[in-house]
């Protein structure tokens, strides 16, 4: 006598998770935008930031760092060091103060005594 086999149920299966591989983004080439101050190096050397007396930019090998001087000095572009502002008469301003300006003081009034 002919035997039918048993159906077979298979085993329900489970995907596997899968993680998505991580995707760097192309960095994307924004135009730079240029201040109208922005300094363009003549050449290699030191030159002063006449937009602010206590900076200088170095400028090397193709490449440029903004550099800044102690507080209170300012960069002489002739003598290639930080200075004193007295001896910088080619900077047209000030450097930023990083000191905190003093509060007025108010001197009290003396009490008369009856």
């Amino acid at each position: 006598e002919p035997t039918t086999p048993e159906p077979t149920t298979p085993e329900p299966t489970t995907p596997e998770p899968t993680t998505p591989e991580p995707t760097t983004p192309e960095p994307t080439k924004a135009e730079p935008t240029t201040p109208a101050h922005e300094f363009e190096c003549p050449g290699e050397g030191r030159y002063l930031d006449k937009h602010n007396c206590n900076m200088y930019y170095r400028c090397y090998g193709g490449r440029k760092w903004h550099m800044p001087c102690p507080d209170g000095l300012w960069f002489n572009e002739r003598e290639q060091v930080c200075d004193w502002p007295e001896n910088v008469p080619e900077c047209p301003d000030s450097p930023p103060t990083t000191e905190p300006t003093p509060k007025p003081t108010v001197e009290p009034s003396p009490s008369s005594a009856p």
